[in-house]
């Protein structure tokens, strides 16, 4: 057993992977072991690990019970509390109304059984009395945890008689607190309305929920907030996720070291116009990220415009076209889908009209 000091001991819960992306890619989380999907992050003024469960409420109990068990015993000293994160959905035939993206503190949570009863048992979590995300609820609200996916209108009605929120593991992960007598909270992001489209539009904006739950994580928890980055007030027009943020601060802070204000910055890179553009806010700051660095590195836009023009050939017949990190060695990566047969003559004739010699002949001129 590993004797410790005593400390602050967050446990972050995730039902599925992608609700914790953002959480792995960003903090500098170590696994725990090889038996289970854990990890642990060792700060200076507390602990915080993170533990993704699994689907459904008997995975959820079985690898969070499993992970506090071997948490507890490796940190007798530390005071435990779990915060599950995740995405929920909403009953709409609740008098309680939320928005798509809202960010809401769950006060209590029911369960239903396989047999469309209620269990007995419900349990209140521990208040969280932050509110610093302006898209935080600011009344707490009752969940309750399903055996299925809600695919039904009358599914869905019936369970809104209980709470305006529904999740699959929520009730699980407080149960097996509850057994270790351990603190427990629960955030979630309203993803969807319980209309049986849960999977794919989860799927497809989790990412964007990962990241929003992370930016509300480090805004509550002041001890490890260095990891959030600070967003110029300037560029509040832009969607910008925290890994966009910190790679912006970084270009900010060469280019102001090479003497560009930032409101000369701006004006080169035309943000004006960038904003005017009819795009997505998501990839109006990709772009801008662009033409930042390509501010910061000309003979990098130059390379990558020759590079670009070289191999226009492949994705005008549609190649998705890449090029080493760094341009050490000379290698295009393709990646296509093959439809019809027209689709595969036209990427035959675009391979036998790429001259590689060229394409080489460019990144050896950049290293002379």
């Amino acid at each position: 057993m590993l004797t410790s000091p005593e400390r602050k001991h967050i446990i972050l819960a995730f039902a599925h992977r992608g609700e914790a992306k953002c959480f792995l890619n960003e903090l500098d989380f170590k696994p725990i072991n090889a038996l289970s999907d854990s990890y642990l992050l060792d700060s200076e003024n507390e602990r915080l690990s993170l533990v993704i469960t699994g689907e459904g409420k008997e995975n959820a109990m079985i690898h969070l019970s499993y992970t506090l068990a071997i948490l507890k015993e490796r940190f007798p000293k530390d005071h435990f509390l779990v915060h599950n994160l995740g995405v929920c959905g909403h009953l709409q035939d609740s008098p309680i109304k939320f928005e798509l993206g809202e960010i809401v503190n769950v006060r209590t949570v029911y369960a239903q059984k396989n047999n469309n009863e209620m269990e007995f048992k419900s349990f209140s979590t521990v208040p969280n009395g932050n509110n610093n995300n302006k898209k935080d609820s600011k009344n707490q609200s009752d969940l309750i945890s399903t055996s299925e996916r809600i695919l039904s209108p009358d599914s869905s009605h019936h369970l809104s008689n209980f709470a305006p929120l529904v999740d699959r593991e929520a009730w699980a992960m407080a149960y097996a607190c509850h057994k270790q007598d351990t603190p427990f909270m629960c955030t979630k992001i309203i993803s969807d309305f319980a209309d049986g489209e849960v999977c794919v539009r989860v799927k497809e904006k989790s990412e964007e929920w990962s990241d929003e739950l992370l930016r509300f994580f480090l805004n509550q928890e002041k001890q490890i907030s260095s990891a959030l980055p600070t967003n110029k007030e300037i560029l509040t027009d832009l969607h910008i996720t925290i890994s966009q943020e910190r790679s912006l601060n970084n270009l900010m802070r060469a280019l102001e070291i090479k003497g560009h204000s930032l409101e000369q910055i701006l004006e080169k890179c035309n943000y004006s116009q960038l904003l005017a553009e009819e795009i997505r806010p998501k990839e109006k700051t990709k772009e801008l990220l662009k033409r930042m660095a390509d501010l910061l590195n000309p003979l990098e836009k130059e390379l990558r415009d020759q590079l670009e023009e070289a191999t226009g050939c492949l994705q005008k017949v549609g190649f998705k076209v890449r090029f080493d990190q760094g341009h050490e060695n000379d290698v295009v990566h393709l990646t296509t889908s093959l439809e019809n047969h027209e689709n595969i003559n036209n990427l035959i004739a675009g391979l036998e009209s790429f001259d590689y010699l060229k394409f080489k002949e460019i990144l050896r001129g950049r290293d002379v």
